[in-house]
């Protein structure tokens, strides 16, 4: 978040930008998964370690809440 200003965006919009992301990540996880060609244990290493590790959300405050919730809900799925 500190460095929206640097993009010339407000928070507000590198909050959305961040949800999409992380919605795209999750969506497209099982599909981009069989196309790489990952086994089951690969798949299971990367998801939530290299790809919406928890520390992504590390030190987002309260006012950051609904991106933290959306992110877990995210995690979980890849992480199922």
């Amino acid at each position: 978040m500190a460095s929206a200003e640097d993009f010339l965006i407000a928070e507000d919009e590198a909050i959305e930008i961040i949800k999409d992301q992380i919605s795209i990540i999750a969506g497209e996880w099982d599909a981009n998964c069989e196309i790489a060609g990952l086994s089951p244990t690969d798949k299971s290493l990367f998801a939530g370690r290299q790809f919406l590790n928890p520390y992504c959300v590390e030190g987002l405050g309260n006012d950051h809440a609904e991106l933290i919730r959306h992110f877990e809900r995210a995690r979980a799925h890849l992480t199922g």
